[in-house]
């Protein structure tokens, strides 16, 4: 009996001798469960970010490459028009360049020159 009252003794004095041992292991083991916290946060977040930027790029991708898809047909129908006639006039195929110039479905061929055509549209429309 002597022997368990001396251990818990010699317990209780570890706790005696150092008083702040548990506040400081508190504090010790809510740092580091807020440090973990913070860092899977922030490796979600990251991963988050990464995701929408590859569903954007997929989104472009898919997008050029129906723009693309719809110049070939496009391109393709004009070269099987012309290869019908012996000869083709400029002015037939100047009608044919203009039309498909100003084809608002046909979006590339035109896209990179858009934002100067809508300067031009806005400056005629004053």
């Amino acid at each position: 009996m002597e022997q368990v009252v001396a251990e818990r003794v010699r317990a209780q004095r570890w706790y005696l001798r150092f008083p702040r041992a548990v506040p400081v292991a508190l504090f010790l083991l809510v740092s580091a469960t807020t440090a973990l916290s913070v860092f899977a946060i922030e490796h979600v977040e990251a991963q988050r970010a990464e995701a929408q930027h590859r569903q954007m790029t997929d989104r472009v991708v898919a997008a050029l490459e129906r723009l693309a898809n719809a110049n070939a047909v496009y391109l393709r129908a004009g070269a099987g028009m012309i290869a019908i006639h012996e000869t083709v006039l400029q002015s037939a195929f100047r009608e044919f360049a203009r039309q498909l110039r100003h084809d608002d479905s046909l979006r590339s061929g035109g896209s990179g020159d858009r934002p100067a055509r809508l300067e031009e549209q806005r400056l005629a429309d004053r």
